[in-house]
């Protein structure tokens, strides 16, 4: 018999998230690993990828891939510019629209200047990368953008439908846009993301004075 697994008591995950802010917070440079959950950053990262990342040593800049804390915990997204009230706008490059919740600066940890995956490391550094991560924010904002009209597209449609009598199934837009935006980001990585980065011999910042 399969046992049943237990929730985490909201106090606890809690306590843990305050303690893991804590830890990195102390830290000038480190390494994480990219959850398998979300996939949020697809196809740049996808799942099991380690990241190196540094602080912040001025205001960073569109497109740069920010390390941040914010419920469930510490995030790895794009970003796309400044909100109005002086915050960072982030998204995912795999998801139809920016972070609900901005990022004020006092929750950003660093970026990520580099990463491992499947043995080879590379650097997001250098003009080539800056480049390419801007156009990864561009493609990331107008997809934003085109989701959001065609959910006001959908809205005028099923209204349109519901006077002739019709009735509309399903995201008759908004779906179409939210594959646009997913391929031209896969197109982007797949044209030109090697041509773009630079490999390095090792991940920096090693986790231990032997590695």
């Amino acid at each position: 018999m399969r046992r049943r697994e237990q929730a985490i008591p909201p106090d606890v995950r809690e306590e843990f998230l305050r303690l893991t802010a804590q830890a990195l917070e102390s830290l000038s440079r480190g390494r994480i690993e990219v959850s398998r959950a979300t996939q949020s950053m697809a196809p740049q990262f996808v799942g099991g990828e380690r990241l190196a990342w540094c602080r912040l040593e001025a205001a960073p800049r569109r497109g740069d891939l920010l390390l941040y804390l914010q419920r469930p915990g510490p995030i790895v997204h794009r970003l796309l510019g400044r909100a109005a009230d002086g915050s960072w706008r982030t998204k995912g490059d795999h998801r139809p629209l920016c972070d609900l919740l901005t990022v004020p600066d006092r929750d950003v940890l660093g970026r990520i200047v580099a990463f491992e995956r499947d043995g080879a490391v590379w650097s997001l550094e250098g003009r080539g990368a800056r480049g390419y991560a801007r156009a990864a924010a561009l493609l990331s904002r107008a997809g934003d953008l085109g989701y959001r009209a065609a959910g006001l597209g959908d809205a005028v449609l099923r209204r349109a439908l519901f006077f002739l009598g019709e009735r509309a199934r399903g995201e008759i837009l908004r779906r179409p846009a939210w594959w646009a935006q997913r391929l031209s980001q896969r197109a982007l990585h797949g044209l030109l993301f090697g041509a773009c980065h630079a490999r390095l011999a090792a991940l920096p910042f090693p986790e231990s004075p032997d590695e």
